[in-house]
C-alpha cells in the first residue's frame, strides 16, 4: 500500500477535507452543527446505506461522494511514511472531532469503513487486510473506550434517578452510540463486557434507550447469552417501524446469525443454543418482507426453513419459537418457503411438527383454565392452517389428508384433554373446508375442471368419505357455547362442499363414460347416503347444510344402459352408484314432509334453501320430485300440487319466482333431455297460479320493484329455455323414443303457445309497477316500454323455433306455423323485427321451397301473409311469389277480421291427381263472380294418415261444418235451390270421410297387433325399418307420405338403438288389449298398478288433519243450516262426469263436511247427552292442535261409551250442551286405553281454541259426547286417495264396465241359484267377469 500516486490521492482528499466550510459535516450532508435536517430519512443517505435507490437529492449524493473519500484516507492512519505523518496526524485529530458530534455521520463511517475493508480483499493480500482491519479496529476502540470512560464517570456522578441520555454531551454521548456501531467492539465480547456494559447499563437505569435505526449491537445482543443485552435487543427490534435494507441486513443480521445458525447446527444439538437462535430469529423475521427473505435470509450458507425441521425434533423451549417463526415467513413469502424446501412435501412437514415433543407438551397444557388464544397450540394449530393455504391446488389434498391423519386420527386418544382434542378436530375441519370451498368457488362446472383436477378433487372427497360418519354428528351438534358453534359450523360447511363437489364429479365422469374414456374412482360413494340418513325431523339447522349441495344434482342423470354392457363394469358400477345417490336424496327430501310446516316455512323463506327443494321440482327422478312436492305439500297444507304452488308464490314471491327462474336456466344450460320434461309441467303451474282468471296473483297484487325484477327474470327464463329446446330436440330425438320425444314435442308447442297467450297478463304487471315507479300510472311510454322489452325473449327465441317447421308429424308442423303466425304482427305492433336469419328461413319454406317440410300449401301462404305483414310489405309485387303457390288462390292471402288463419285441406293432391290440381268445391254466386274455395272434396291424405290427429281433425271439421251452415243461412242472394244441393253434397262428402276413417283405423289396429307380436318376439323382431329415422324432414322426405303411413315415420317405430324402453312398450301394450277388448267384447281387465310406499300410505291411511281442523273449529251453539264460515257459493252441483280427481274431490269435500254438520244437527235436537268430569293430566302441543290426556273409572269409560273418532264438547259450565257463554270447545278422542283399574283417553282440540288456559294439568272440566266421525273419516279419507286407486278414472267419469254377451246355458244356471231374471243373470256374470264397476238393477 505504498507509493506516489496513493500519496498524491491521501493529499488531494485531505485537502479538500481542509477547505470544507467550517462545521461541515464529513459523512452526512449537515453543512455546520445546527442544521436538523433529518437526512437520515432521505433514502438513508444514498449508496451508502440504501443501493439503487433514484432521484437522490444533491446534497446527499455529495455527502455520499464526500463520505466515500474521507473513508478510503484510513490508510493514512496504519502508513509510517514521515511525508504523510503530518497530515495523518490532522485526520485523526479531525476523524475524533467529526464522529463525536453526529450520529448519522457514526453509522456512515462504520458502513463506509466496513464496506472498504470488504473492496480491499479482492485487491491484496488477505493477512495484509485482515491486519489493516485490525489496526482500524484497536484505533476506533481506542477512542470509543475514552469517551466511555467519559459517560461511564459522569452517568455515576449523578443521582440515578437523573441518569440517562440527557445527562451525557458531546463525545460522551455520542461515543455509546459508535459502541453500538462499531462491529470490531461488539466481537470481542470481553472487551465490549469491559468498556460498554457499565455506561450501557447505566444511562437505562430508568427508561430504556431507544433506536429509530439498524445498528450491529441490535443483531448481535439477540443472540447473546446475557439477558439484559437480549431483552434490550428484543425491544428496539420490536420498536423499528421499517423493514431493514438489503445493506442493513449485511451490517446488522447477517454475521451474528450466521454464527448463531452454526453453533445450533452441530449435533448434537443443545438446547441451549437451540433456544437463543430461535428467540433471536423471532424477532428478526418480524421485520422482514419478501424481498429480504429472498435475498439476505435466503442467501445464508445455512438454510434456516430445514434447520428449524430439525430442531422441531428437539424437546426444547424453542418449539413455540420456531412455529412463531416459520408461521411468519410463510406468510410474509410462501413461494421461498417451498422453495426452501425443496424436495420436502407438505405431509412431511406436517408430520414434522405433529411428531415434535413440543406439540404433545401443549396439546397436554391445553385446559380450560387457560386462553387459547396466544397460546402455544394456537400458534401451532394456525401454522398448519397456513401451511395447506400456501400450496398449490395439487398439493392440497394429500395435505389434507396428512392433517386428518393426525388431528382426527392421532391425536384423538384419552391421553389427551378434551379441549385439546377438540381444537385438533376444528383445525383439521377448517382446513379440509377451506380446500373444499376454494374449489367450490373457483370450479363452477364441468368445463373449469382439467383431468389433473378432477383425480385431486376424488383424493379429497376420499378424505371426507372416510370420516363422513363423524362429520354428520358434528354438523348436528347442538348450539352451546362459541367453541361447539365454531366446531359444528366447520363440520356442516365440510359436508356442504363435499357434496357440491361430488356432484360435480358426477357430471364429469357421466361425460367422461359417454365419450368412451375411462373415468377415475372418488370413493365418495358412501357420502350421500350416509349424510341424508342422519337428518332427524325439525333439524332445521342440519337441513340447511344438505340442502344447498342437491341444487347441484341438476343436469345429472342416469348414464343409459348400452348393449355391451356386462355386470360389475365401469358403467354398471356408476348406475348403481347414482341410483344409490339418488335414492338417498328422495330419502331426504322425505324427511323433510315429515317437519312441522312452520319449521319446514323457514327453509322457503330464504333464497339458499328455498332455492333446493324448489328445484327439486325439475329433478328428472319422480322420486325426488315427489318426495319434495310432498314437503311443499306441507308446508302449505294443502293437497294438491297447483295449490301448493299458490301457497309457495303467494307467501313467498319473490323468492319462489327468482329459484324458479334459478332453475329453468339450470336445465337449459346443461342440455340434458330427461328434465325437460318436468321443467314443462312445473312451469305451465306456475303460470296458472299467476295468471289464472279465476285466483291469478297477478290479477289481485301489486308487484315491488323486487317481485317485479323476479317476475322479468322468469319469464325471460322460460323463453331461454325454450330456445334451448328448439335448438337441441333433434339431437335429442337420435337417441331417445321417439314416440315420447313425439309427446314432448307437442307439450313443447302446447307450452310454447300457453306461454306467449300470457303474455298481456304479463306485461300488464310489470306496466303497473314501472308506471308507478315513475310516479304516473298512465305513463304509456314506460308501459309501452316495459310491453316491449317482454317481447325480446320470444323475439329471440323464434328463431330456433322456425327449425321446427321441418318436423314430421303434420300436427306439430301446422300448429308451429299457427303460432309462428300469431307471433309475427305481435312483434310488428311493437315495433320489433325478426333476425334476418328467421326472415331468410321462413323465405325458404314458403317461397323458394329451399328446405322441405310437410305443410300445406295453404298453410305456407298463411306463414308467408304473417312474415310481409311483419316486415311491411303489402304491395301486390311483394305479395305475388306467396299468392302463387301450388294450390293457392288470388284471394286465397285475404285473412277474416279476427285474425284467424284459414284451416283447408286442399293444399296436397289427391293420389289420382297426378296434375297436382287442387280439388275444391267453387260456389258460384248470382252476380258470377268467383267466391272463396270451400270444403275440399277428400282431405289431404298427409294429415289423415296419422291416426294420432283424430282430435285435431275433428275439431276442423267442426270448424268447417259452422263455417258452412253460417254461409249458407247468411247468404241473402244465393239461391234457394243451389244451396240445397250445396249441402247434399256437403253431406255426402262427410260420410265418404267418415268410411275413410274407419278404413284408417284398421289399419293402425293391424300395425298395432303386429307391434305386440314384436314385443313378445325378442329384440330380433324389433329392428328398426330402413329409411328416414329423424324427426325432422331431410331433403328426401317431403314425399313420403303417398303411401298414407307417414305417421309411421314421423319418429319411427322404435329408438336408434333398436330398442323400446319399457314404458312405451306398455304403453303399446295397454292401446292394443283396449282395441283388442272392443272388437271381441271381451272382459274388462284392469292392471294393477305398483305403487310406492308413500303413495299407498297416502291411499290407506290418508292424513286427516285438515278435517279435523275444520270439524274441531266450529262453534256448538251456532243454529245455521251451513257450517260457521261456509257460504252457498261454497257448493257446486254435482256433474254426472269429472275430468280430473281434484274437481271430483273439490265438488265432494265440501259436501261431506255439510253431512257432518248436518249430523251435528240431529244430535242437538235430540239432546240427549250425558255430561262427566275430566281432569286433564297432561297437555302438549302436537302440530296444528293439543293433546289432552285423562283417566276416569272404568264404569264411567262403559257408561259414556268412549271410542277413536268420537266428538267431545268440553267446557268450563256445569252443563256444557246448554250455557254458551263458558269457554267451550271441541275435541276428537284420538285414542282409548281401557285398563282393569282405568281408561285412559287421549284427546286432541284446535291449538287456537278458547279453552286452552283451562286445559293445565291437574285442572277438572265438562264433557259430553256428541256424535262419531267414523263414517264421516272413512268417506273422506277414500275422497283424500282417490287418485291413488286403480278405478280412480272409472269412479270420477262414472264409467261403468259393459254387459257382455253370454248364451242361454251360461246364464241358466246362475240365474236358478239365484232365482234371478235373464237380466239380473248376465249382469251378475259380467260383474264377475268384469274389473271395474257393474250396475244390477232389482
Amino acid at each position: 500500500m505504498e507509493g506516489q500516486d496513493e500519496a498524491t490521492e491521501f493529499e488531494d482528499t485531505i485537502k479538500e477535507l481542509r477547505h470544507l466550510p467550517a462545521g461541515a459535516h464529513w459523512f452526512c450532508p449537515r453543512k455546520h452543527d445546527g442544521d436538523t435536517t433529518d437526512y437520515g430519512e432521505v433514502a438513508g443517505l444514498g449508496a451508502a446505506l440504501r443501493s439503487g435507490t433514484a432521484d437522490v437529492p444533491a446534497p446527499v449524493e455529495e455527502a455520499d461522494r464526500r463520505s466515500r473519500d474521507a473513508v478510503s484516507c484510513l490508510r493514512i492512519l496504519v502508513l509510517e511514511r514521515e511525508d504523510l505523518a503530518s497530515a495523518a496526524d490532522w485526520y485523526k485529530r479531525h476523524l475524533k472531532e467529526q464522529l463525536g458530534k453526529c450520529e448519522l455521520c457514526v453509522k456512515v463511517y462504520h458502513v463506509r469503513k466496513k464496506r472498504f475493508i470488504e473492496s480491499l480483499k479482492g485487491e491484496h493480500d488477505e493477512d495484509e487486510v485482515a491486519a489493516f482491519a485490525r489496526a482500524l479496529a484497536a484505533l476506533d476502540e481506542e477512542r470509543i473506550r475514552a469517551g466511555l470512560a467519559s459517560a461511564t464517570e459522569a452517568l455515576r456522578s449523578l443521582e440515578p434517578a437523573r441518569r440517562g441520555l440527557t445527562a451525557l454531551q458531546g463525545p460522551a454521548l455520542f461515543s455509546i452510540f459508535e459502541a453500538l456501531s462499531c462491529d470490531a467492539l461488539l466481537a470481542d465480547k470481553q472487551s465490549m463486557e469491559i468498556s460498554l456494559d457499565e455506561p450501557f447499563r447505566l444511562v437505562q437505569t430508568n427508561r430504556m434507550l431507544k433506536l429509530n435505526d439498524y445498528v450491529p449491537a441490535m443483531g448481535r445482543f439477540l443472540f447473546d447469552s446475557d439477558d439484559f443485552r437480549r431483552t434490550w435487543a428484543m425491544k428496539v427490534w420490536a420498536n423499528v417501524s421499517r423493514t431493514p435494507t438489503k445493506q442493513e441486513f449485511w451490517w446488522v443480521v447477517q454475521e451474528p446469525l450466521l454464527e448463531a445458525m452454526r453453533t445450533a447446527s452441530t449435533y448434537p444439538f443443545e438446547k441451549e443454543s437451540v433456544a437463543i437462535l430461535w428467540r433471536g430469529v423471532k424477532s428478526i423475521v418480524h421485520r422482514l418482507d419478501c424481498m429480504m427473505i429472498r435475498t439476505g435470509l435466503r442467501a445464508l450458507e445455512v438454510d434456516i426453513f430445514r434447520l428449524a425441521l430439525d430442531h422441531l425434533q428437539v424437546d426444547s423451549p424453542a418449539f413455540y419459537d420456531i412455529i412463531w417463526s416459520l408461521n411468519t415467513l410463510l406468510a410474509t413469502s410462501s413461494m421461498d418457503f417451498w422453495d426452501a424446501m425443496g424436495a420436502i412435501s407438505a405431509p412431511s412437514v406436517i408430520e414434522a411438527i405433529c411428531n415434535s415433543p413440543g406439540f404433545s407438551h401443549a396439546l397436554r397444557k391445553a385446559n380450560e383454565s387457560q386462553p387459547f388464544e396466544g397460546s402455544t397450540l394456537e400458534t401451532v394449530l394456525a401454522y398448519i392452517r397456513r401451511l395447506v393455504e400456501s400450496l398449490n391446488n395439487t398439493s392440497k389434498p394429500p395435505a389434507c389428508r396428512a392433517v386428518s391423519a393426525q388431528l382426527m386420527e392421532r391425536f384423538q386418544v384419552e391421553a389427551f384433554p378434551d379441549l385439546a382434542r377438540m381444537h385438533c378436530y376444528e383445525t383439521a375441519l377448517a382446513v379440509i373446508s377451506a380446500t373444499l370451498r376454494h374449489f367450490v368457488v373457483t370450479k363452477t362446472n364441468v368445463a373449469s375442471v382439467s383431468t389433473v383436477e378432477r383425480i385431486v378433487i376424488g383424493d379429497l372427497l376420499s378424505t371426507v368419505a372416510k370420516h363422513i360418519q363423524q362429520l354428520t354428528v358434528i354438523a348436528r351438534l347442538p348450539q352451546q357455547d362459541k367453541a361447539t358453534n365454531v366446531l359444528s359450523r366447520h363440520g356442516a360447511d365440510v359436508v356442504r362442499c363435499a357434496l357440491t363437489m361430488d356432484s360435480l364429479c358426477y357430471k364429469i365422469d357421466y361425460d367422461m363414460l359417454r365419450r368412451g374414456t375411462s373415468r377415475h374412482q372418488t370413493g365418495s360413494s358412501p357420502l350421500w347416503p350416509t349424510v341424508c340418513k342422519a337428518l332427524t325431523r325439525n333439524d332445521v339447522w342440519y337441513a340447511k347444510t344438505i340442502l344447498p349441495p342437491t341444487v347441484d344434482r341438476i343436469g345429472a342423470e342416469r348414464l343409459p344402459a348400452d348393449a355391451d354392457d356386462r355386470p360389475g363394469d365401469e358403467k354398471s358400477s356408476f348406475r348403481l352408484a347414482y341410483d344409490e345417490t339418488t335414492g338417498s336424496i328422495a330419502a331426504f327430501f322425505d324427511r323433510l314432509g315429515d317437519f312441522d310446516p312452520d319449521k319446514l316455512s323457514t327453509l322457503f323463506a330464504r333464497s339458499e334453501t328455498a332455492m333446493p327443494l324448489i328445484a327439486s321440482l325439475f329433478m328428472a327422478e319422480p322420486s325426488i320430485h315427489a318426495a319434495s312436492l310432498e314437503a311443499i305439500k306441507v308446508v302449505s297444507a294443502q293437497s294438491a300440487r297447483r295449490e301448493a304452488m299458490a301457497f309457495l308464490v303467494g307467501t313467498f314471491f319473490e323468492t319462489t319466482m327468482t329459484c324458479v327462474s334459478w332453475s329453468i336456466r339450470q336445465v337449459a344450460v346443461r342440455k340434458v333431455f330427461a328434465y325437460n320434461p318436468r321443467m314443462l309441467k312445473t312451469s305451465t303451474d306456475v303460470f296458472e297460479v299467476l295468471c289464472s282468471v279465476e285466483d291469478g296473483h297477478l290479477n289481485s297484487r301489486s308487484l315491488s320493484a323486487e317481485e317485479s325484477v323476479a317476475l322479468r327474470g322468469f319469464w325471460e327464463r322460460q323463453w331461454y329455455a325454450l330456445t334451448a329446446i328448439f335448438d337441441n330436440t333433434e339431437a335429442w330425438g337420435k337417441v331417445n323414443d321417439r314416440n315420447m320425444m313425439k309427446e314432448f314435442c307437442r307439450d313443447v308447442m302446447e307450452f310454447a303457445e300457453y306461454c306467449f297467450s300470457k303474455y298481456d297478463i304479463i306485461a300488464n304487471a310489470l306496466s303497473a309497477t314501472s308506471a308507478i315507479d315513475d310516479g304516473d300510472a298512465s305513463n304509456a311510454p314506460t308501459q309501452n316500454t316495459a310491453a316491449t322489452k317482454l317481447l325480446e325473449c320470444p323475439k329471440s327465441t323464434l328463431d330456433a323455433m322456425v327449425r321446427w317447421l321441418r318436423l314430421r308429424d303434420a300436427y306439430l308442423a301446422e300448429g308451429l306455423a299457427n303460432l309462428v303466425a300469431k307471433m309475427l304482427p305481435r312483434l310488428r305492433e311493437h315495433g320489433l323485427r325478426v333476425e334476418p336469419s328467421t326472415t331468410k328461413y321462413i323465405e325458404d319454406v314458403c317461397r323458394n321451397h329451399v328446405i322441405r317440410v310437410i305443410l300445406q300449401p295453404q298453410q305456407k301462404v298463411e306463414l308467408a301473409r304473417a312474415l310481409d305483414q311483419h316486415l311491411d310489405r303489402l304491395n301486390p309485387q311483394d305479395r305475388a311469389p306467396a299468392d302463387k303457390l301450388p294450390g293457392s288462390s288470388s284471394s286465397s292471402s285475404s285473412s277474416s277480421s279476427t285474425g284467424g288463419t284459414l284451416s283447408s285441406k286442399s293444399g296436397r293432391p289427391r293420389a289420382s291427381d297426378k296434375a297436382g290440381r287442387l280439388s275444391q268445391s267453387v260456389l258460384t254466386p248470382v252476380g258470377g263472380s268467383k267466391k272463396k274455395p270451400t270444403v275440399p272434396a277428400k282431405d289431404d291424405p298427409i294429415l289423415q294418415a296419422s291416426g294420432s290427429l283424430e282430435k285435431y281433425n275433428a275439431i276442423r271439421t267442426l270448424h268447417k261444418e259452422t263455417a258452412q251452415a253460417s254461409r249458407l243461412s247468411t247468404a241473402p242472394t244465393r239461391d234457394t235451390k243451389e244451396a240445397e244441393l250445396e249441402m247434399k253434397h256437403f253431406r255426402m262428402k262427410r260420410e265418404k270421410e267418415r268410411q275413410e276413417k274407419i278404413e284408417r283405423d284398421q289399419m293402425q289396429l293391424a300395425l298395432l297387433k303386429k307391434n305386440v307380436a314384436k314385443a313378445h318376439l325378442g329384440p330380433a323382431a324389433k329392428q328398426p325399418r330402413s329409411g328416414s329415422s329423424s324427426m325432422m324432414v331431410s331433403s328426401e322426405s317431403e314425399d313420403e307420405g303417398e303411401d298414407g303411413m307417414l305417421d309411421e315415420e314421423l319418429f319411427g317405430l322404435a329408438s336408434s338403438s333398436g330398442q323400446v324402453s319399457s314404458g312405451v312398450q306398455e304403453y303399446r301394450n295397454s292401446k292394443a288389449r283396449a282395441l283388442q277388448q272392443a272388437q271381441s267384447r271381451g272382459p274388462i281387465k284392469k292392471v294393477k298398478q305398483h305403487r310406492n310406499a308413500k303413495d299407498m300410505r297416502a291411499r290407506l291411511k290418508p292424513d286427516l288433519s285438515a278435517l279435523h281442523q275444520v270439524i274441531l273449529s266450529w262453534d256448538f251453539f251456532y243454529t245455521g243450516q251451513l257450517p260457521p264460515g261456509s257460504e252457498k257459493h261454497n257448493y257446486s252441483l254435482v256433474t254426472n262426469t269429472f275430468r280430473t280427481p281434484n274437481e271430483y274431490q273439490a265438488t265432494f269435500q265440501p259436501l261431506l263436511v255439510l253431512e257432518a254438520w248436518q249430523g251435528f244437527l240431529r244430535a242437538k235436537e235430540e239432546s240427549n247427552f250425558k255430561s262427566f268430569e275430566l281432569k286433564v293430566a297432561s297437555n302438549v302441543r302436537v302440530d296444528h292442535f293439543i293433546e289432552i290426556a285423562s283417566s276416569m273409572p272404568p264404569e264411567t269409560g262403559r257408561t259414556i261409551g268412549f271410542s277413536e273418532a268420537d266428538i267431545i264438547l268440553l267446557s268450563k259450565a256445569g252443563s256444557p250442551a246448554r250455557d254458551a257463554e263458558q269457554p267451550h270447545a271441541l275435541a276428537r278422542v284420538m285414542k282409548v286405553v281401557r285398563k282393569k283399574a282405568a281408561t285412559e283417553v287421549t284427546y286432541r282440540l284446535n291449538a287456537g281454541s278458547p279453552l286452552r288456559a283451562a286445559l293445565s294439568p291437574n285442572s277438572i272440566i265438562k264433557a259430553v259426547k256428541l256424535t262419531s266421525i267414523v263414517p264421516l273419516e272413512r268417506e273422506y279419507g277414500a275422497l283424500l286417495g282417490l287418485q291413488y286407486y286403480d278405478l280412480c278414472d272409472e269412479i270420477i267419469r262414472a264409467k261403468p264396465s259393459p254387459l257382455l254377451t253370454y248364451t242361454g246355458d251360461q246364464l241358466s244356471r246362475i240365474a236358478q241359484s239365484y232365482s234371478l231374471n235373464t237380466a239380473q243373470s248376465k249382469a251378475l256374470r259380467s260383474a264377475v267377469d268384469n274389473d271395474g264397476f257393474t250396475l244390477i238393477q232389482g
